[in-house]
């Protein structure tokens, strides 16, 4: 009996003394990892994705390096939680962050497998591992993830932590979070989701990637039916339940999170960049109102997709511009196009399997598009894929190339200068260069209205006569020193000159050599001035081209400076964003230029029946198909590369550009009349305009009426309109220049 009572004595030595040790152990772990761990109530924030919207509420982007959407624990339906809970963590509401059992449990299962089979973190371990540390596995991340687990549960309600959790785990396709997840895979508000919705989401964080629905269905629907499973057996869902949703397929909804308007949210973001910074931008979870129309937008896309292959139909056909390519795929993602095999080719008519649909379409040489076009059989063989227009009613298509020329469109609310659409290219996927704004061009005539406008201040009136004549200029410029003066001639388009003609037929034709007598008549001072003061802040030479806009300018520049005149001379500063909210959904304090006074209102309303003129019966009488209130000017710049029509209406104003990159000609009598301003007409034509709406006058004004020829002893008919003229007394005598012009263009 004493011999067992010493063994007794000595294993229970044995077993304090091991006891001892390993609390001794552990104090030291303890101790030894605890330095350096951050402090658990200290939870950085987590980062979230911006989000920008339209001026209807409608979301257009998101910016983030993590897609995350933090939510409320109220907002999480116990659904959601209870299937995480049933399928990560089982002892979730029990353990104190470490769950003892699964431990063993994982301990002996990886000795079994010989190698790590099963994992022992808990939600709250993992909560730790996601925030503080890395996911490089080791024996110090174990230990350092076990004691903040311990600390979590100690600083936080399991409500809390679920939540952190919910918030924080990666559930694959660049979704943060439960919120996000949602809107992923199924487009869905949480409060919306059911119960095989929540059960696939949870199955998600353990391995994103491989149970990825769009990538592995039937892996993603055996791990789902595994939650169900879990949640049954911890009687979160009866049988009944459990039965119908394992019986339920798994329907993906997710969003595209493709958005129209791209070229306009590079526009905001590089703005955002340089005043909320790209970290605050790209993690902080901003709200961004902005003031584009997705109404106006879409169709500014669609007017410059048609303008551009109305302004290729008109070349000579080029083979290579209807081939279908693979890696030109995003073609066909445009509505206007379709990818079609060629089945058979006969000289009159080609036959096409459509390669998305497998439908059969036709093409008749005589309605191809294309009038140069005599014999199918000179240019297509079967087998080749070309691009064509969805078939009509009688399956017939035509050619549809893609153009080698690109566009640009800028619309501007003239209440307050917000910008409603913005274009900067045919495709946004083929080119990310926003030539709205990125691009600065010649704008040609399109900048004469500015020199008419400064000899208006100067004493000229619409009547006065001007001569078209030619001219020779000789002037010296900067640099050369002594050196001899340049001489050039300048000549009009249609290469005729007609002699004595009045100020305002002058506009109207947009002759050039009458451009230039005013420039030399009133100096370039005051246009160089009146350009700076009206927003342009781009570089303009003090030589007499600069009256036939020898500049270069961005759209987004001269349309801003064109408000000038039917806001009647006073320019506001142009509007993209309208608040920007934070996640605490603090408003942030967004400052703009003021408004300035560029002109007298009765010259700027001058102005704007002038350019009636112009779009009535001058170089932009395309525009004659809106059937509204318009004005506007044309622009072609020096050998045909750059073609514009910068146009408004009393409500809004549209500038149009097209041109090539690569700064080669469109094409000889290509010009903005041509192709600009049919775009701007058929954007404005497509919105719903108010055709009762009419230019208002200032006081301080008249009108007589005025032919096409600018003579006023006429009689009112159709190609008449009536000029304004500013009453005596408005005539300035100088204007000094501007040494600064102030950066308009803001929020």
């Amino acid at each position: 009996m004493k011999y067992w009572k010493k063994i007794l004595i000595r294993l229970a030595v044995l077993f304090f003394i091991a006891v001892l040790v390993l609390a001794s152990t552990v104090f030291f772990i303890y101790r030894s990892y605890s330095t350096d761990l951050p402090d658990v109530k200290d939870i950085p924030d987590p980062v979230q994705s911006s989000k920008i919207y339209s001026d209807d509420g409608s979301l257009i982007a998101e910016i983030f390096t993590q897609r995350r959407t933090v939510v409320k624990a109220r907002e999480i339906p116990e659904t959601i939680i209870d299937a995480v809970i049933a399928i990560e963590d089982q002892r979730f509401y029990s353990h104190h962050g470490i769950d003892p059992l699964a431990v063993v449990r994982a301990f002996l299962k990886n000795i079994r497998e010989g190698g790590i089979a099963e994992g022992a973190s808990t939600i709250t371990m993992q909560t730790a591992k996601n925030i503080f540390l890395t996911h490089f596995k080791s024996m110090d991340r174990k230990i350092k993830e076990a004691i903040l687990a311990l600390r979590l549960e100690r600083a936080y309600s399991k409500s809390d932590i679920i939540t952190i959790y919910l918030n924080n785990i990666y559930f694959g396709m660049g979704s943060y979070g439960i919120y996000e997840a949602a809107k992923t895979y199924f487009s869905k508000s949480l409060d919306s989701l059911t119960l095989e919705e929540c059960a696939l989401l949870a199955a998600l964080p353990k391995a994103p990637y491989t149970y990825n629905p769009f990538r592995n269905m039937d892996l993603a629907k055996k791990r789902r039916d595994l939650v169900l499973k879990r949640m049954y057996d911890m009687k979160y869902i009866d049988f009944d339940r459990y039965y119908s949703a394992v019986s339920t397929p798994v329907r993906l909804t997710g969003e595209a999170r493709e958005y129209s308007g791209s070229y306009f949210v590079d526009f905001v973001r590089a703005s955002l960049i340089e005043t909320v910074g790209e970290k605050n931008l790209y993690e902080g979870g901003l709200r961004i109102n902005t003031t584009i129309s997705m109404d106006f937008q879409k169709k500014a896309e669609e007017a410059v997709r048609r303008g551009l292959v109305s302004y290729q139909r008109r070349k000579p056909f080029n083979k290579e511009n209807v081939i279908y390519r693979e890696e030109k795929s995003y073609i066909t993602d445009m509505p206007e196009y379709l990818a079609a095999e060629i089945k058979q080719v006969k000289k009159d008519k080609l036959t096409l399997l459509i390669k998305e649909s497998g439908k059969t379409a036709l093409i008749d040489v005589r309605s191809s598009g294309f009038k140069d076009i005599k014999n199918f059989a000179e240019h297509f063989e079967a087998g080749e894929y070309i691009l064509i227009s969805p078939p009509a009613d009688n399956g017939y298509s035509i050619l549809m190339p893609v153009p080698d020329a690109q566009a640009s469109l800028v619309a501007i609310n003239l209440e307050d200068n917000s910008i409603k659409a913005m274009v900067g290219g045919f495709s946004y996927r083929e080119s990310q260069f926003n030539r709205a704004v990125q691009a600065k061009r010649q704008p040609g005539s399109a900048f004469k209205p500015f020199v008419f406008l400064s000899a208006l201040v100067m004493g000229y009136g619409p009547l006065d006569s001007t001569y078209d004549l030619p001219l020779l200029v000789t002037e010296y410029r900067p640099g050369r020193g002594d050196g001899p003066a340049d001489g050039w001639n300048p000549s009009n388009f249609d290469g005729r000159y007609l002699g004595s003609i009045p100020f305002s037929r002058a506009l109207f034709e947009s002759r050039n050599t009458v451009a230039v007598r005013l420039a030399q008549e009133i100096t370039t001072t005051p246009i160089k001035y009146l350009a700076r003061l009206a927003g342009i802040n781009s570089p303009i030479t003090t030589q007499l081209s600069m009256s036939l806009g020898s500049a270069s300018i961005s759209l987004l520049e001269l349309s801003h400076a064109y408000t000038v005149f039917p806001n009647l001379g006073r320019l506001l500063p142009v509007r993209y964003i309208t608040e920007i909210c934070d996640k605490n959904n603090e408003i942030a304090d967004i400052s703009s230029p003021f408004p300035r006074d560029v002109v007298l209102p009765q010259y700027a309303y001058t102005m704007v029946r002038l350019l009636t003129g112009v779009a009535d019966f001058g170089t932009g009488i395309r525009s004659r198909k809106a059937d509204f209130e318009k004005a506007g000017k044309t622009g072609t710049s020096n050998d045909f590369r750059d073609n514009w029509f910068i146009g408004f209406t009393p409500d809004i104003l549209v500038g149009v550009w097209i041109g090539k990159d690569n700064f080669e000609s469109l094409g000889r009598n290509f010009t903005g009349g041509d192709t600009a301003c049919p775009i701007f007409t058929d954007f404005l034509t497509s919105l719903d305009l108010k055709s009762n709406s009419f230019f208002s006058a200032p006081n301080g004004v008249y009108t007589c009426p005025l032919d096409l020829t600018g003579l006023s002893d006429c009689s009112p008919g159709e190609d008449t309109s009536y000029q304004v003229f500013p009453e005596p007394g408005l005539f300035i005598e100088s204007i000094e220049m501007l040494d600064e012009g102030e950066d308009m263009i803001s929020f």
